[in-house]
């Protein structure tokens, strides 16, 4: 009985020993790779997810006075053509015209405006992509 309560005491220390090592091991590699792929802040944080998040919102901030502006056109369009439905066939023939040419008018500020909007689109989709690669980067790097 002595001989197996040493042994077992013996393995629990042993294996607790190696336990340590390889945690130690093992927890200093993603440590090493965060210090030498990120810099960190001074208040905490990443300087790279910073950066991604300045991005997203430099990226925004054009684009919030662009989707407003494309609301508004888009209303315009929308109730000229309403118009056009709602006048009765004296006032069509009598509007048609300038109905008409305002129509197009609105039409194409609306289209302008959405144009940009798609750029914005573009330019979101580029952002985010970086941000994915970086993600992959470090995927790669710590393999769940």
């Amino acid at each position: 009985m002595r001989t197996h309560a040493y042994t077992h005491k013996h393995t629990h220390i042993l294996h607790a020993s190696v336990c340590r090592s390889l945690v130690a091991e093992d927890a200093e590699k993603p440590r090493s790779w965060q210090k030498d792929a990120f810099a960190k802040k001074i208040f905490g944080g990443f300087k790279e997810a910073q950066h991604a998040e300045t991005g997203y919102a430099k990226a925004q901030k054009p684009w919030t006075k662009r989707l407003k502006k494309l609301d508004k056109a888009r209303r315009a369009y929308h109730k000229a053509s309403r118009n056009v439905a709602a006048d009765n066939q004296t006032k069509i023939r009598e509007d048609r015209e300038a109905v008409q040419q305002e129509t197009r008018k609105v039409r194409a500020r609306y289209e302008k405006v959405l144009e940009e909007t798609n750029r914005y689109m573009e330019e979101m989709e580029a952002i985010f992509e970086q941000s994915q690669e970086e993600e992959r980067k470090r995927m790669v790097f710590l393999p769940l």
